[in-house]
């Protein structure tokens, strides 16, 4: 298989206890699994945000596994969720952006589910994850919950979103009530925190200062200020970053909801529970910069994920991990097979020993800990070391994460000899991603977006810098 040259060996945990043991709890039979675009890894109380913004997630956290800063292997929505389903890096299964269709013949997470058996059903909250795009693969039932705009409508206002996080949470509830009686894979994708920073009441900055008014919130405003590298000013930043703190929570209510009928409805206690975010978002920590689609920060690549269920003990999952890894340890706590062709790795005995077991691993290299730009720009976090590069292969920048964690201080060129070493150690992954991607259809190797495609894009904010 194409992709097994990047597979990386399972991670086992060896452990000899007490003679008389109790019998292990049964395997969860259903899934339930919540992604929440654009979520940033220090926006959860559990990982360190000063403001109660989270409490679901939070007591999610409490009574499961959290890894509190998972490397994402894209950072935009269509290809990290991609990769979060199928396992397969950008370069394998073919999407390398919003726009692009991944291929239509690999094994996914909802395949695995479905041929054992699972009702499989997505609930989606933006076309850029909708219909059309291949990741509907495995789904019986895929639906958009967003609202298609005509092309001949007026322009939406800017704070107008085609869902909000309450919609999905109503649907979702209506379909765990009509499926209570079978075991599910259900997957649903929350929006809110993606531009527009517009939270509803009462979780915006309305209280803020009048100075803060008319503050930026829509995709345009921000490419603006990036492309005249425009500072806001100190009032005006805090209150855009509460607006978007402000979506996080209002996401964390309508979660709740969801928990709360899986409770109601008696699917707790045989149900595993995964949230996860595809990607994070840059807030004008550096050029004047908010999003997500032009930044390899690390407020971008790295984001929450939570596992809570049956047979779960509680504890941090400190070991590195990516999205790469979420489907097959899935898979393996669900006690189902995990396709070969899956690259990540099953991190199951870890998250079932919870934190005792692992909290001591060292942090080593590992060739997936990679996030590749829709441009082509990689990192590479390797030994506490964090290298970025670009599409053929040139390293642009070096950062020391143990002591530069905010990336301030590039070491390019005053390290050229750790640099190189990197650099050598680098083309071995570099030149079999490649290889992986020569290897796709000639339809994937393709770039390019159609004009009704290209203006939904810009809508969203995502431009070429």
């Amino acid at each position: 298989m194409a992709c097994v040259g990047l597979a990386v060996a399972l991670l086992t945990t060896a452990g000899c206890g007490p003679a008389a043991v109790p019998p292990p709890e049964p395997p969860p039979c259903s899934l339930l699994l919540i992604t929440i675009d654009t979520l940033r890894a220090d926006h959860l109380s559990a990982t360190g945000h000063l403001d109660r913004l989270t409490p679901h997630l939070d007591q999610m956290a409490r009574r499961g596994i959290l890894a509190p800063a998972v490397v994402t292997p894209a950072n935009t929505t269509l290809p990290a969720h991609a990769s979060l389903l199928t396992s397969l890096p950008p370069e394998g299964h073919g999407g390398f952006g919003n726009g692009r269709a991944i291929r239509g013949d690999i094994d996914s997470l909802a395949r695995s589910c479905r041929k054992h058996g699972m009702a499989t059903a997505a609930m989606v909250s933006s076309w850029v994850v909708g219909p059309g795009w291949n990741l509907e693969q495995g789904f019986e039932a895929y639906i958009p919950v967003y609202k298609t705009e005509r092309r001949s409508a007026p322009p939406p206002s800017p704070s107008h979103r085609p869902c909000r996080a309450e919609d999905i949470t109503r649907a979702a509830c209506r379909w765990l009530e009509q499926h209570r009686d079978r075991p599910f894979m259900l997957w649903l994708h929350y929006m809110d925190p993606h531009q527009p920073y517009t939270p509803p009441p009462p979780y915006g900055a309305s209280a803020m200062p009048p100075e803060t008014a008319g503050r930026p919130t829509h995709p345009n405003d921000f490419v603006t200020l990036f492309r005249e590298q425009r500072q806001l000013p100190p009032p005006v930043l805090h209150a855009v970053r509460r607006d978007y703190a402000g979506e996080v929570a209002y996401t964390d209510r309508c979660i709740g909801g969801v928990l709360s009928t899986l409770a109601r409805l008696g699917l707790d206690q045989s149900t595993l529970v995964v949230a996860v975010a595809d990607h994070g978002e840059a807030l004008s920590e550096t050029r004047c910069y908010f999003g997500h689609t032009l930044s390899l920060a690390e407020t971008v690549n790295r984001v929450p994920l939570i596992f809570a269920g049956p047979g779960l003990r509680r504890g941090l999952l400190l070991r590195p991990a990516t999205l790469l890894d979420v489907a097959p340890t899935i898979l393996a706590l669900l006690d189902l097979d995990v396709p070969e062709a899956f690259v990540g790795r099953d991190l199951s005995p870890l998250v079932r020993a919870g934190t005792a077991e692992n909290s001591g691993m060292a942090m080593g290299s590992d060739p997936l800990l990679f996030t590749r730009g829709e441009d082509g720009r990689r990192a590479w976090l390797v030994e506490g070391m964090k290298a970025t590069f670009d599409p053929e292969g040139r390293m642009t920048s070096l950062h020391d994460l143990a002591a530069d964690p905010l990336e301030h201080r590039d070491l390019l060129a005053e390290a050229p000899a750790l640099a190189e070493e990197l650099r050598r150690r680098y083309m071995t992954p570099h030149t079999e991603l490649a290889r992986l991607a020569a290897e796709l259809p000639q339809a994937h190797q393709v770039p390019g977006t159609d004009e009704e495609t290209a203006i939904r894009l810009r809508e969203l904010g995502y431009v070429e810098e």
